[in-house]
């Protein structure tokens, strides 16, 4: 068969890995090492943003990335050496630059391979370099030692390598010390573990694990609450009531589901009913503080309660005594969940996909999955989506025929999937940190032109022919059809954290999380 051509183009690689991976992931157990993998990529994808690098593949421990200037990649590469040391993680780094070629959106040719045969020499904390590479950085603030002349397995002739040792006056750090990293890494996979457990309120039909997202931009001060606790806006985007009764959502996105007649609040110690039209408290339902996720439907509240280190037990609960009416065990940690209109779907950190059956609360078919840190879970058009943010993609999974049916490259890391309901289906992806809102065509995964947004948007809702973005001093209305987007300015001191609508009493409801803007 004759091999297809691809897309020609130059470019500069950067490969990374990290060093003792192997036993770095037996030091701190499987649950352990995908939480630390989750900080990583979060680190090593800020820096690739911050130098204009393009990331191409996550291979789990490492990255291969490319940019257009061989300065960039340099730079990245002494950034995320030093910036990996805080989560107690040493990495090796090559950099070549050369001709890739892409087939199918993958790049490759020789030019990879040498690149990762450079790194493969590289040392603890080290970044190696090509001839070619120093040449063409000649005049920027790089200082390099000569490492010899090497033959690079599988690649021809031989090759000059330089290592990096100083970036202006600042000396690339060298390795770190065992035990201190250790801790590091300790500390980091238990902070990792910890805030996926107490960010349990998650809902399909809304943004889901935003708080990872913004989680860097919350800031806690010290000053007092905000007195808005919740605004109420009509279709048309007038801000119709506020409300000030003390149920606050301090610090807390994404805590707002319609559900049963009822607008349910999170707050810190409970999740509060309330009248979707005077927006008053009707009911009040506790929180263990075991929960590591939840959502609601189906008439239904469901919690997900850590058992065992691979288990994770399901609870329905009644939304009128709150109290738990049935369990189910599943696979475990559950990373997302969600119902669509005849079963609950989870899914775990290591991508292990269940499906259960709400009404007699049994365990009706697992799956794995490629969505090896996975995020989001929602149910449409037949198909579920689980969004691999960390890793760059969206999966679409079928669950009539137990296959994925495609894998959905994102243009931007960091990118949470939004799914409603309003007669189609409809599929969108909102990037907070880039401020858009892109749609996906939720048979084929074709992406349209993404919205450009303003503010801090960090959860959105499908209703009344529009879509809402809450977006911390503004909500954004955005006309399905025109995609017209109207600004509705939230009163000040109020952020936007949360926002969900109600059908019946035809109104849009906002939560204030008391985030700084």
């Amino acid at each position: 068969m004759p091999r297809r051509e691809g897309k020609r183009r130059l470019a500069t690689i950067l490969f990374i890995d990290i060093v003792g991976s192997t036993s770095i992931a037996s030091e701190l157990g499987d649950a352990g090492w995908r939480a630390l993998l989750i900080r990583f990529g979060a680190v090593v994808r800020g820096r690739l943003k911050a130098e204009g690098g393009r990331e191409e593949n996550f291979t789990g421990d490492g990255f291969l990335a490319t940019f257009d200037h061989p300065a960039q990649a340099v730079r990245a590469a002494e950034g995320m050496v030093e910036d990996v040391r805080s989560i107690g993680i040493e990495i090796r780094a090559g950099v070549h630059t050369g001709e890739i070629e892409t087939i199918d959106g993958h790049i490759g040719g020789v030019g990879v391979h040498a690149c990762a045969r450079v790194m493969s020499l590289a040392g603890v904390s080290q970044v190696l370099v090509t001839a070619t590479v120093k040449d063409l950085v000649v005049g920027a603030p790089f200082r390099f030692r000569e490492e010899g002349v090497h033959e690079l397995r599988g690649v021809p002739g031989k090759w000059a390598l330089y290592a990096l040792e100083e970036v202006g006056d600042r000396p690339v750090p060298g390795p770190i010390d065992a035990t201190e990293a250790a801790e590091a890494r300790t500390v980091t996979a238990s902070n990792v573990r910890t805030a996926r457990r107490r960010r349990w309120l998650v809902v399909a039909g809304a943004l889901i694990a935003v708080a990872a997202v913004v989680a860097a931009a919350v800031v806690v001060t010290s000053r007092k609450p905000p007195t808005i606790t919740m605004i109420q806006i009509d279709p048309t985007g007038q801000i119709t009531k506020t409300i000030a009764d003390g149920y606050f959502s301090q610090h807390h996105q994404d805590s707002l589901w319609d559900q049963s007649g009822t607008i349910w609040q999170g707050t810190s110690t409970q999740v509060v009913g309330r009248d979707p039209v005077t927006g008053a408290v009707k009911l009040t339902l506790g929180l263990d503080s075991e929960i590591e996720n939840g959502t609601f439907g189906l008439g239904f509240g469901w919690a997900s309660v850590p058992k065992t280190n691979d288990t994770s037990s399901i609870e329905k609960v009644d939304l009128v005594s709150g109290q738990v009416v049935a369990s189910v065990d599943v696979p475990g940690p559950v990373r997302s969940m969600a119902t669509d209109d005849r079963s609950l779907w989870t899914v775990t950190e290591g991508g292990v996909l269940a499906r259960i059956d709400p009404a007699h609360m049994q365990d009706v078919k697992e799956w794995n999955t490629s969505a090896t840190a996975a995020g989001a879970l929602v149910p449409a058009a037949g198909y579920v989506w689980i969004c691999d943010c960390e890793h760059g993609r969206i999966v679409q999974f079928d669950p009539r025929t137990g296959r994925e049916t495609r894998v959905i490259p994102l243009p931007e890391h960091g990118l949470i999937v939004n799914v409603a309901e309003g007669g189609t289906d409809t599929v969108w992806v909102l990037d907070p940190q880039g401020s858009t809102l892109t749609r996906l065509d939720p048979k084929t995964g074709a992406a349209q032109q993404p919205i450009g947004l303003g503010g801090n948007p960090v959860q959105a809702t499908i209703a009344f022919g529009a879509i809402w973005v809450a977006a911390g001093a503004n909500v954004y209305r955005i006309d399905e059809k025109t995609l017209r987007q109207t600004t509705i300015p939230i009163p000040d001191p109020a952020f936007a954290g949360s926002i969900a609508a109600d059908a019946e009493s035809q109104t849009i409801w906002v939560a204030n999380c008391g985030c700084p803007r």
